[in-house]
């Protein structure tokens, strides 16, 4: 079994390794909720949110899990193009300098010692702890004139997920289900899509991904007609 730990901050979780080594990280099953209306993230994140609590009821489905985390707090760095262009500021230099201050700029390659070294610009850690050190970096307008960041560029926190998964081009949430001892996967399976049919919109759709998708294609089995071609074709 394996095991995932964190601080006391955190969550420990605990999963079966995969049937078929290579085919997935975990066993039971890997079911995939899809948002097929192209719709905003908090409509699948809601969505996943009911579909979870009414699967849990059903005797099959011990636990399920997902990354899907739509109120991760994050800062948003909102700049009013507006001022950029009244200001005579070149807004690509703008952005430029948001990234060299809040993450890193990448500027080049160079050859030293044998070995090939990146070179980016990148404000200290202590100084990008804190948002409102914005005020500290300038971009020269067409003037020469130095502008302060932070008269264009407004910082305000901000929640959304870390990441959003894509199958199938349908924005999507992973869930990772395992069954209750006694119950098969193609049980669990077909609890999950009972579950779907009762209480998705017709906006959502569901797929499998890894080993479940390919015990679904082996449950549709192997079509006649391309065992008659084989047979057809050992015939002398």
């Amino acid at each position: 079994m394996y095991a995932i730990g964190s601080n006391t901050r955190g969550n420990r979780l605990a999963f079966l390794p995969p049937a078929i080594p290579g085919v997935g990280t975990s066993g039971g099953v890997t079911f995939i909720l899809e948002d097929r209306a192209g719709k905003d993230v908090n409509f699948l994140a809601q969505n996943t949110k009911t579909f979870i609590q009414e699967a849990l009821k059903r005797p099959e489905i011990r636990t399920i899990n997902t990354r899907l985390t739509p109120d991760v707090p994050q800062i948003f760095a909102d700049v009013n193009r507006d001022k950029v262009l009244k200001q005579g500021m070149d807004l690509s230099q703008v952005y430029q300098t948001i990234q060299a201050f809040m993450g890193g700029y990448f500027v080049n390659y160079f050859n030293r010692f044998g070995r090939q070294w990146q070179v980016y610009v990148e404000a200290e850690g202590k100084f990008r702890t804190d948002p409102d050190n914005i005020n500290a970096f300038y971009v020269r307008n067409n003037q020469g004139q130095p502008i302060p960041l932070s008269s264009v560029v407004q910082i305000r926190p901000h929640e959304g997920p870390e990441f959003t998964m894509r199958y199938n081009l349908f924005r999507s949430a992973q869930l990772n289900v395992t069954g209750k001892p006694g119950y098969s996967s193609d049980q669990v399976s077909a609890a999950l899509e009972e579950v779907f049919a009762k209480t998705m919109p017709r906006e959502m759709g569901f797929d499998y991904l890894g080993m479940s998708y390919q015990e679904q294609q082996a449950r549709k089995g192997v079509s006649p007609a391309v065992i008659s071609h084989s047979r057809c074709s050992l015939c002398f």
